[in-house]
């Protein structure tokens, strides 16, 4: 069964995930969809009934909505070091 469900995403980000997946010759929401469903690799941390982190590949999202200010803002998540 499939859910739909609305969240605000920033638009540039949005744009790269469209272009990768007209290069894939797919529609946005399969590419979307595939890519999280083969991507176990997810670290969700929820802070609260309306924030939370995640990593997904080699970004960190931060997507917070406790001031009804829909804040969300992405970064390269920083390589561990060993030693």
């Amino acid at each position: 069964m499939k859910t739909s469900y609305t969240i605000r995403i920033d638009s540039e980000l949005i744009e790269k995930l469209k272009i990768k997946a007209k290069a894939d010759n797919r529609s946005f929401n399969n590419y979307l969809e595939t890519t999280l469903k083969n991507h176990n690799d997810i670290n969700l941390d929820v802070r609260s009934n309306n924030s939370l982190y995640f990593e997904f590949g080699e970004e960190t999202y931060y997507i917070d909505n406790s001031t009804g200010e829909h804040i969300f803002d992405h970064w390269k998540t920083k390589e561990q070091k060993n030693g």
